[in-house]
Parts: C-alpha cells; sequence; structure tokens
C-alpha cells in the first residue's frame, strides 16, 4: 500500500478525484510542488486523481509526469498508457526511450494481436522477417495484424499489406498478391509503402503507372 505523508499536503485526501476547475489547479499546484522537491512518490498521487478528473490541459503535464514517475520504477507499461496521450514537450522523446526499454515478447502469428503494444511487435516482428526473406512467417504475421480490433489506423494496415502481398508475390500466390498491394497503394499515404506496392505489381504482369494512384477513390 502506498504511503503518503498527507500532514505536509495542502489537500487533505490526494486519491479524492477533484470536481471543479478550482480543485484541480490546486491539486496541480501542490503536485507541482512537491516534484520540484523532489517527492515524486507524493507528486504522482495527485497528477493520477488529475488525470482521471479532468481532460483538459491539466491531463497532459499530469500524464507526462505520471510516465515519468512510472518510468522510474520500472512500469514501462503503465508508462506507455499515461505518456500516449500527452503533448509535453519531450514526450516524442520519452515514448522511444519506453518501447526500447520494454522486455522482447514472443510474437505467435496464430494469435491475433489484441493491444496497441501487441501491434507494435507485429509490425517490428514482420520488418525483421521480411528482411530475412522469410515470406511465410510475413503473410502469417501480416495475416494476424489484419484481424486486430485495434484502432491502429488505416495507414499502418496498408503498410501491413503491403508487406503481406510482397510476400504472397514471393510464395507465388499472385492472385491473393493483387488485391493485397492495390490495397495499400489506395490507402497508404506514404511514398515508400505505394511505391515497393506498385513495383510488386509489375512484378506480378499488373501495369501501375508511374503518376497517380490509380486505385484512389
Amino acid at each position: 500500500m502506498l504511503y503518503v505523508n498527507t500532514a505536509e499536503m495542502a489537500i487533505d485526501d490526494p486519491t479524492a478525484i477533484p470536481q471543479t476547475p478550482e480543485q484541480i489547479t490546486e491539486y496541480m499546484h501542490e503536485a507541482d510542488r512537491l516534484w520540484n522537491d523532489s517527492r515524486t512518490e507524493e507528486a504522482h498521487v495527485l497528477y493520477r486523481s488529475v488525470y482521471n478528473g479532468t481532460t483538459g490541459p491539466e491531463s497532459s503535464l499530469a500524464g507526462y509526469r505520471l510516465a515519468l514517475y512510472l518510468q522510474t520504477i520500472g512500469d514501462i507499461d503503465g508508462a506507455l498508457s499515461f505518456v500516449e496521450g500527452s503533448k509535453e514537450p519531450g514526450t516524442h522523446d520519452l515514448e522511444i526511450a519506453l518501447r526500447a526499454a520494454m522486455p522482447d515478447q514472443a510474437v505467435d502469428p496464430s494469435e491475433v494481436p489484441q493491444t496497441a503494444e501487441a501491434c507494435d511487435h507485429y509490425e517490428h516482428s514482420t520488418i525483421d522477417a521480411f528482411g530475412r526473406s522469410d515470406w511465410t512467417t510475413v503473410e502469417a504475421l501480416c495475416l494476424a495484424y489484419q484481424q486486430t480490433s485495434v484502432d491502429v489506423g488505416i495507414g499502418r494496415h496498408a503498410g501491413n499489406q503491403m508487406y503481406r502481398g510482397i510476400a504472397l508475390m514471393h510464395l507465388g500466390r499472385n492472385d491473393e498478391a493483387r488485391p493485397a498491394l492495390e490495397y495499400a497503394i489506395a490507402n497508404s499515404a506514404s511514398d515508400i509503402t505505394v511505391a515497393k506496392a506498385r513495383e510488386a505489381l509489375q512484378q506480378i504482369g499488373v501495369h501501375v503507372q508511374d503518376g497517380d494512384n490509380p486505385y484512389q477513390t
């Protein structure tokens, strides 16, 4: 159980959710004071209460400080959950550091990724397998990724289909490769993804002009 020295705090119950803008300001002022005094364990309780009590601009700083605190105690997954919603300077670098600190997780292509973190691991594993020309593994990983319920965005799905289409081409399954590659061209904003998909289509005998996207609607 976390012990908080409330005798030296201006907030009677730091775990209580602030209900008004005035209370949020009071919580943040006290949390910042504790943070600057290197009393981060106590400060993080107040930041968490603010984070849970508002979606306003205060939640950005609260989330960032929570991520920093959780990083120091080794809770990388918890830190990632807070940093992703922050807009504070340094957020991007912190997220990179947190993801680099995540332990390697085995990826099973027979299982559909269920979280954003799992989707990240599937993407990295796909790129690794692609670099090894392990086309069977690439296709299996892409197929699993394709079925995720996580909202990863159409652009990432387009990149996934580019990898899958190229893998299918190398496996001699051109009829399946074509729709995957066409999907990548139609839905990706990445020039690199579109170029690779277009090149693969031409290799399987589908002529694609170098100009405008012929599949864009």
